[in-house]
């Protein structure tokens, strides 16, 4: 595919690698940077708000409005202001400052059980903004502070990434130098499984080359659920940059709504390629959600959902779900069948983990079960996912064999236009 040109504005920093670097007042060296105040704004990443400039001889340090700042690197950050004895500023009461409040603190769960510690902090320069979008808990980036990253190239286990998004870190509250940890919104236990389309989050703020080679890094599941929940414009950045043949391997993963939702923004060039690569009832369904107002259940429903026999043990459907689940569509409700593959019943997941491990499916299943036809319309659906709150609906055949599953979120997913 050709590559879409579009200048790309973000850049990537670690805070331990900015800290000590030369402050220019234009060509004048003020000092060196000691630290960055942040404020919390609601949003899922906090905003620099001021530099902290260090200065020799027991000098009065500066606090520099970061819409001072002119250009930040590696080697140097470089400011624009008058007369420097105008920044010899008090902090405010409230203050929070990276390096002196949150370096080398504890992480704590919900519970306050420890979790891990912050050894550093990555930020993110967008549109003239930095921002902080993670902490990395990796022993490899507390060698490269300790100047010692020699020992970390020795060990791959220490410079594996090891970061903790933002936006999974709860307001900060009483936290200085001396007291205060970092507190998580979820259990230790659950960090493994937070949602991988989190990752949305720092794919759209990430430069290019950095967010191509962490694209490049998911396998293809995680992947597809981190592109399906980016904004269009990165969609269209990441896709210029992949193969056709990755790109391929990622559409597997996703609904012909999700994929003609991609397709849609993508140049005339670039649309025709992918669609070469679908297969042909893919292709079919994807062309007529993109050209056509009102669809049928069959071109939004989905083939790779979970459909056990009804007797089936709940132990052994535990069993069965954690093999098939992770390559399944569906994956919220359980569809029951008989012996004449005929749908019988409806579990929900919450339901078989509450449910006695030796009880069979049967016992346990919803036996009334809202139904659709392959003809019934979008329009229709709509109607029913909103009596009902389902969200998903089984599509079954005239001998009452299920022959797909429709999404809510595919049937109130705004069709390209």
């Amino acid at each position: 595919m050709n590559a879409v040109a579009e200048n790309a504005a973000e850049r990537q920093f670690y805070l331990s690698d900015l800290i000590g670097k030369k402050i220019l007042n234009g060509k004048e060296k003020i000092g060196k940077l000691s630290d960055l105040v942040i404020k919390e704004n609601g949003a899922k990443f906090p905003v620099v708000t001021h530099i902290i400039v260090g200065r020799p001889f027991g000098n009065h340090f500066l606090l520099i409005e970061w819409e001072k700042v002119v250009s930040i690197s590696q080697k140097e950050i470089i400011v624009n202001i008058g007369n420097i004895f105008d920044y010899e500023k008090e902090l405010a009461e409230k203050a929070i400052l990276l390096r002196d409040y949150i370096l080398d603190k504890k992480i704590l769960d919900v519970k306050n059980r420890e979790v891990e510690i912050v050894y550093d902090i990555k930020l993110v320069e967008n549109k003239n903004k930095l921002y902080v979008t993670s902490v990395d808990t990796s022993r490899g980036r507390l060698l490269k502070r300790m100047k010692l990253g020699f020992l970390a190239n020795n060990h791959p286990e220490a410079v594996k990434s090891a970061t903790l998004s933002w936006s999974y870190i709860q307001p900060l509250e009483n936290i200085s130098s001396f007291s205060g940890n970092i507190k998580l919104k979820v259990l230790r236990e659950k960090l493994a499984e937070l949602p991988s389309v989190d990752l949305a989050d720092v794919l759209e703020v990430l430069e290019e080359d950095a967010r191509t080679e962490l694209f490049a890094s998911l396998d293809t599941k995680t992947a597809a659920e981190a592109l399906d929940a980016t904004e269009p414009r990165i969609q269209r950045r990441i896709l210029s940059t992949i193969s056709i043949e990755r790109i391929a391997q990622i559409f597997n993963h996703l609904s012909p709504m999700e994929i003609a939702d991609m397709i849609w923004i993508l140049p005339q060039e670039d649309s025709e390629e992918v669609k070469q690569i679908l297969n042909k009832e893919v292709a079919e369904k994807v062309r007529k959600i993109i050209s056509e107002h009102d669809i049928p259940a069959s071109t939004l429903a989905l083939h790779r959902y979970l459909v056990f026999p009804s007797n089936t043990l709940v132990e052994d459907a535990f069993i069965r779900y954690r093999k098939e689940a992770p390559e399944s569509d569906v994956t919220m409700y359980i569809y029951v069948k008989d012996n004449e593959e005929q749908l019988k019943g409806v579990i929900d997941i919450k339901e078989l983990l509450q449910a006695n491990p030796n009880t069979t499916l049967e016992q346990i299943m919803t036996r009334h079960v809202v139904t659709v036809s392959p003809s019934t319309m979008r329009g229709e659906l709509e109607v029913i996912f909103k009596k009902y709150r389902f969200r998903a609906l089984p599509v079954i055949d005239e001998s009452r064999k299920i022959v797909g599953v429709v999404r809510e979120k595919d049937v109130f997913q705004e069709s390209p236009t």
